[in-house]
């Protein structure tokens, strides 16, 4: 895999949790590592351009061969991170920008939960959890490269996507989000046919999936419950809506994840 052709190895994996009231000692990266810190709480600060760059839940921190870890934290509400480290070929390009985003928090703390899962399995394999997990990270930090590039949305849809994303448990309707921004449904469609490339009820069925994708992975809450609370109609809607998105159902994607 050309990606990781400068990786040689995977040195650990931890889901590192900041002790309250205290600042972290600071790390710098030796020029045969890269350390990647992947904010899942809390907020903490990095040395950056002599200054301090604050970091919070989805910052992707890249370091490199004489970078800093985080070297601050907030006393109170401490930072977590998942913590990547890989002994690579020394003097290699950088492969991202020190600090990009991965936006979906849920979509952060499962990855965070499968990867320290896998990383405390002795029995598997280390090369495939080394290509997943560094591969999936370079992912984000590209994508967040791309979607830095486009150009900003008109903040009329940015309204309707932040209702979305705050909402989605809601039964919420195309004229609701409509009125969002004070459009019709039809320019609503259009809007994010021209923007989105997809539909509004597209938009927040995925958003509800997200959410329920998670639910199913951390908890035992029964399915009925969760579709409740992720803005399905009923638990026979959501069953058929997931099966149809995922090939599995509810029950079947749980003990896949457990």
């Amino acid at each position: 895999m050309q990606v990781l052709a400068h990786v040689r190895d995977l040195v650990s994996i931890s889901h590192y949790h900041q002790s309250p009231g205290r600042h972290p000692v600071p790390r710098r990266i030796p020029a045969d590592r890269e350390h990647i810190e992947l904010v899942t709480g809390g907020r903490g600060w990095i040395e950056d351009a002599g200054g301090w760059r604050e970091v919070t839940p989805g910052d992707l921190i890249w370091q490199c061969s004489g970078d800093l870890t985080i070297a601050r934290s907030e006393f109170t509400d401490p930072y977590r991170c998942l913590a990547v480290s890989v002994a690579v070929t020394p003097s290699q390009p950088r492969p991202a920008p020190r600090v990009t985003r991965w936006n979906d928090l849920d979509e952060v703390r499962w990855f965070t939960r499968q990867a320290v899962r896998w990383a405390v399995d002795d029995q598997f394999d280390r090369q495939a959890l080394l290509a997943w997990v560094y591969s999936r990270l370079l992912f984000q930090a590209r994508l967040s490269i791309r979607r830095a590039g486009i150009p900003d949305l008109p903040p009329a849809l940015m309204l309707v996507l932040d209702c979305v994303d705050s909402r989605y448990a809601e039964d919420l309707s195309l004229e609701d989000l409509a009125a969002q921004a004070n459009w019709s449904t039809a320019h609503l469609h259009a809007e994010f046919r021209r923007h989105l490339d997809t539909t509004p009820h597209r938009y927040l069925t995925e958003r509800r999936l997200r959410a329920a994708r998670h639910m199913l992975a951390s908890s035992e809450q029964r399915v009925a419950e969760i579709a409740g609370a992720c803005g399905f109609s009923s638990s026979a809607v959501f069953c058929r809506v997931f099966r149809k998105e995922t090939g599995a159902s509810p029950g079947l994607y749980r003990r896949k994840q457990a």
